[in-house]
């Protein structure tokens, strides 16, 4: 008699090649430019929920930006942007072959001085809507404060999530992806613009 094929462990399978064929690939690619001057733009992998492309297991209404950071060249990572116009989002760190390593939630993130964060309850309206969040390297686990931790690794990765965007915005929910600012020995190096890749799709 025939085994039964387990579809969802198929399916996670799938997921995981996807993701760390996606992660090695873009270390590689990484290093040709990264020894010296580091990267020249922000956000190069984009998954967009709903299409072939299924990193780090998304849903249909999800959609992903993934940066990689070389933490032997920069501790630390200042990450600025406005809150979209959507039902959720995060920033999330992981460890080189994929695994979730520290996280920040919408509703945790402090707003900037003379902002409000849309996404805590009574914000206030006609006010910016700005954050700062840190990501440097420390223990695992939620944020502190508007501070998130890179793993120790060599290779580390920061996930941007923009759940569910208000009818009638982009896949950003009608912001900006964040500037990231790479911390080092050598400096400060603020990633403008962001990849060509990291822009929504136009159908």
């Amino acid at each position: 008699m025939q085994r039964k094929i387990d579809r969802t462990f198929l399916l996670r399978f799938a997921v995981g090649s996807l993701w760390l064929g996606a992660a090695v690939g873009l270390w590689l690619a990484g290093t040709q430019v990264a020894n010296a001057q580091g990267p020249s733009c922000a956000w190069p992998l984009k998954t967009i929920g709903g299409r072939p492309l299924n990193v780090a297991a998304p849903d249909t209404n999800a959609n992903y930006w993934t940066m990689p950071i070389n933490t032997a060249l920069y501790s630390s990572v200042v990450i600025h942007g406005s809150f979209p116009m959507a039902r959720f989002i995060s920033l999330t760190t992981y460890t080189a072959p994929g695994n979730v390593y520290a996280w920040i939630n919408d509703d945790a993130i402090a707003p900037d001085p003379g902002s409000s964060n849309p996404f805590q309850p009574g914000a206030s309206t006609g006010t910016g809507t700005n954050y700062s969040v840190t990501a440097e390297q420390g223990p695992q686990g939620v944020a502190i404060g508007n501070t998130i931790h890179l793993p120790s690794s060599l290779l580390a990765w920061i996930i941007y999530r923009v759940y569910v965007p208000n009818k009638g915005q982009n896949c950003m929910g009608g912001a900006s992806l964040p500037t990231l600012t790479l911390v080092g020995p050598s400096g400060t190096q603020t990633l403008l613009p962001v990849c060509a890749a990291a822009a929504c799709p136009s159908g």
